[in-house]
C-alpha cells in the first residue's frame, strides 16, 4: 500500500469494541479487554471469532466469506500493533 492510498480494511479500536470499515459496509465486533496480571501475557485484547457473524445494517445480508475473515483479521492485528497493543482471537 503506497502513502496516501486507503487500507482495504480499516480499523478503529474503541472501548470494548472493534469498528472495521471495507468499501461502504461496517462491522462492529465486540472484544474482551484482557486485564489478566500475567507477566509473561502481552495480550491487551481478546477478539471472540464467534461475535464476528458479519457486516452491520443495511449491509447484513452481504456474504462475508473466509477469505474477507482472514483479511479482517490480519487488519486488526496490524490496527492493534500501530497502537502498541497485543491482540489475541480465540
Amino acid at each position: 500500500m503506497s502513502k496516501g492510498e486507503k487500507p482495504e480494511y480499516e480499523v478503529v479500536v474503541l472501548d470494548g469494541a472493534i469498528r472495521v470499515t471495507h468499501q461502504d459496509k461496517t462491522m462492529t465486533v465486540r472484544c474482551c479487554i484482557n486485564d489478566f496480571d500475567e507477566e509473561d501475557d502481552d495480550t491487551d485484547a481478546i477478539v471472540y471469532l464467534d461475535d464476528i457473524r458479519g457486516w452491520d445494517s443495511p449491509h447484513e445480508n452481504t456474504a462475508f466469506e473466509i477469505e474477507d475473515l482472514q483479511k479482517l483479521l490480519r487488519a486488526i492485528e496490524d490496527a492493534f500493533a500501530r497502537h502498541g497493543l497485543g491482540v489475541m482471537f480465540d
